[in-house]
């Protein structure tokens, strides 16, 4: 299901991976860029639990593994997104 991504999770992303909030898309992930290999993934989700104010599952983790399945995941905890 591909839904707007929240302006918020762009921006964590964005920070993470060192690029435009714009040039982040759903489909963005792990591999997709350079940065995004497991210890960027890593980094990926301490910044969003932190922002969020949540803690993602271990097991959940490894297949959270584009902004898509991020968003999607967050949405479904609850986590309040901004409006896109």
């Amino acid at each position: 299901m591909t839904k707007t991504i929240s302006p918020q999770l762009r921006q964590i992303v964005a920070d993470v991976f060192g690029m435009t909030a714009l040039s982040v898309t759903p489909q963005l992930g792990l591999g997709t860029i350079l940065e995004w290999d497991s210890l960027g993934h890593l980094q990926l989700m301490l910044a969003i639990e932190s922002e969020f104010g949540t803690q993602f599952d271990p097991r959940v983790i490894p297949i959270l593994t584009n902004v898509q399945l991020i968003a999607d995941e967050l949405e479904r905890r609850g986590a309040l997104l901004e409006a896109a």
